[in-house]
């Protein structure tokens, strides 16, 4: 699959990590650099700023989502991560694009 962005890639292999996890997976920073043939580094990045504000840990060298919560389907997967994406993005931007992001994250909860 051709990417157009960056942002495209970043997107997608955050939803199919943040899916996995969801699903009960153990991941490997190793294994996923791999596959999604990017750097330890990146995905090191991912689980460390990008996907910050989901519940979840390190243990022996493997990623897990914490026992009991699951990302809610209610709205889709894609969405929420687009939206924890933005907010990251603007809070260095700031002002007016910065709030209405910011107040479209909590509308959207």
């Amino acid at each position: 699959m051709a990417y157009k962005h960056d942002y495209d890639k970043i997107l997608t292999r955050l939803t199919v990590i943040l899916s996995k996890l969801n699903d009960g997976e153990a991941l490997s920073v190793k294994e996923l650099a791999e596959e999604f043939n990017t750097s330890d580094k990146t995905i090191q990045r991912d689980f460390n700023e990008r996907l910050i504000s989901f519940p979840i840990y390190q243990v022996n060298k493997k990623w897990k989502m914490q026992e009991g919560f699951r990302v809610e389907k209610t709205k889709s997967l894609e969405d929420e991560l687009v939206l924890d994406i933005i907010e990251k993005i603007t809070e260095g931007v700031g002002g007016k694009f910065s709030t209405k992001a910011q107040k479209l994250q909590l509308f959207s909860h």
